[in-house]
C-alpha cells in the first residue's frame, strides 16, 4: 500500500513538474499599463504638447457635445483650451487589452475644478497603435453621465 501511494505522488510530482512552468508563467505585461497614469500627470502639469505627442499624427479625439478634431494640432489645441480652465483629471482603467501592434483601453473618469469639487464624470474609451516602437492613441472619446444642460430659453 505505501509503494502504491509513494509511486502516486511521484507520478503526481513528475506531472506538476512538466505542468508548473508552463501554467505558472507569468503573463507578459500589458504595454498600455500606466498610460492612464501619463495622461493625468501630464494634465497636472498643463502640458498640451506632451498630451497631444500621446497621440498618432493622424489622431482623433471626440470630446462631448463638440466636433471631432484630428491631427495633434488640433488634439494640442483642445487641449490647451481645457488645461487653462485648471481641472483635474482622474481616470479609473476598467479594461485594457493588446493584440499585435493594436489595444483598446475603456473607463471611468473624474473632472474635478481647483477646489476638488467634482464638475463632470463619465466614460472613455482609447484605441492605441504601436508605431516604431512607441504606443500612442489613434481614438479617444469620452462621455459625460451627468444630466445633458437644460436648453436655453
Amino acid at each position: 500500500m505505501r509503494q502504491i501511494q509513494l509511486a502516486t505522488f511521484a507520478g503526481a510530482l513528475a506531472l506538476l513538474s512538466a505542468v508548473a512552468p508552463t501554467a505558472c508563467a507569468a503573463a507578459p505585461a500589458n504595454p498600455l499599463a500606466g498610460t492612464s497614469e501619463r495622461f493625468e500627470a501630464a494634465v497636472a502639469r498643463a502640458d498640451a504638447a506632451a498630451l497631444a505627442d500621446m497621440f498618432t499624427s493622424d489622431g482623433e479625439i471626440m470630446p462631448p457635445n463638440g466636433p471631432r478634431l484630428k491631427g495633434r494640432t488640433a488634439i494640442q489645441g483642445f487641449l490647451k483650451d481645457f488645461l487653462a480652465l485648471k481641472l483635474t483629471v482622474r481616470d479609473t482603467v476598467l479594461s485594457s487589452r493588446v493584440q499585435g501592434d493594436i489595444g483598446i483601453k475603456s473607463g471611468n473618469y473624474i473632472i474635478r475644478d481647483a477646489s476638488g469639487k467634482d464638475v463632470d464624470h463619465g466614460k472613455w474609451i482609447e484605441a492605441w497603435r504601436r508605431e516604431k516602437g512607441q504606443w500612442r492613441m489613434t481614438h479617444d472619446i469620452w462621455n459625460s453621465d451627468m444630466p445633458a444642460p437644460a436648453p436655453a430659453a
